[in-house]
């Protein structure tokens, strides 16, 4: 493996981007696990990811500038794609159980996804914390799930 001082500043920070988001896929797959409803499991999603980005972009670090250019980087493609994956499978899943309406679960999780980009997405949790707009991230996450029946 190379050390620190061998990489260069692209591939430290896509180090870094594949450690936040190695998290991120962690928290989400724990939660596709548990025995609770595909609503509640798609709410719990977007909390804990929202806690994840509140917790990095409060830490004085270099994950947090990683976190804040993360779209930039074709890494970020990637493992978003496989977080994307987790939630069309709950999607799904909640279609199966009668949760939700009869819809191609993989173009709702991508729309469910960018609707839902202002409580998950560290870019827009920033802009958002440097305006005056409230904003009740349970509130929006409940809405969204809301528009998958």
């Amino acid at each position: 493996m190379l050390s620190t001082n061998t990489l260069t500043a692209g591939q430290h920070l896509d180090a870094i981007i594949v450690r936040v988001l190695k998290e991120r896929i962690a928290v989400a797959m724990a939660n596709a696990r548990r025995p609770v409803e595909a609503p509640h499991k798609l709410v719990d999603h977007l909390l804990d990811q929202h806690r994840l980005s509140l917790h990095v972009l409060t830490a004085a670090s270099p994950r947090r500038e990683a976190l804040l250019r993360i779209v930039d980087r074709p890494v970020f493609r990637k493992y978003f794609r496989r977080l994307h994956c987790i939630v069309a499978g709950i999607i799904e899943n909640g279609i199966r159980d009668g949760h939700f309406k009869a819809q191609d679960h993989r173009l709702s999780a991508e729309l469910f996804t960018a609707q839902t980009n202002p409580i998950w997405d560290p870019i827009a949790i920033v802009a958002r914390l440097q305006g005056s707009e409230c904003h009740i991230p349970y509130e929006h996450s409940q809405t969204a799930v809301d528009l998958l029946n």
